[in-house]
């Protein structure tokens, strides 16, 4: 019996040893557990901020691809502007012509007048000419006329004496 009671006395001791292992290892496996959850806890944390990070950046996309739109939007108002300045350049540039030849015929009739001022001028040289020499004229036969009615005075004086 007495080899009994030892017997159960060992198992005893090794079913206590056993419970103090299962004890111990699930004190261990508890210990894990929190850990795993502290992990969870922080890998979860980490999810979040990956998830803010992306919704961030997505409106951040969705603002960006708004402001490119605009932009682009932007360039077809500077092509339409691009266009009716050229549009302005062609008809300045027609216009120009038509000054261009305004000036032209302008300048022509200038030359004309000018011509025509030559023409008149070298007329009234000549018509100033032509007066000098009626001028002289009219002097030389002024004085003729003086001197013939000199010699008629003097012819009728005498024949008044007689």
């Amino acid at each position: 019996m007495e080899g009994n009671l030892s017997e159960v006395a060992k198992a005893k001791s090794q079913v206590e040893n056993q419970q103090k292992q299962v004890h111990q290892q699930a004190e261990e496996n508890n210990q894990a557990m929190g850990r795993i959850g502290g992990q969870e806890k922080e890998i979860q944390g980490l999810i979040n901020e990956e998830k803010n990070k992306m919704a961030q950046e997505s409106q951040k996309i969705a603002e960006l691809e708004a402001m490119i739109a605009k932009i682009k939007e932007n360039q077809k108002k500077r092509e339409l502007n691009i266009n009716d300045y050229q549009l302005q350049m062609s008809q300045l540039t027609e216009e120009k012509k038509i000054w261009n030849s305004r000036a032209a015929t302008l300048k022509e009739q200038n030359e004309q007048v000018n011509q025509k001022l030559r023409g008149l001028a070298s007329e009234e040289n000549e018509w100033k000419a032509k007066q000098r020499g009626y001028q002289g004229e009219v002097k030389r036969w002024s004085k003729e006329v003086e001197r013939q009615q000199k010699i008629s005075d003097s012819y009728n004086s005498l024949a008044e004496v007689k």
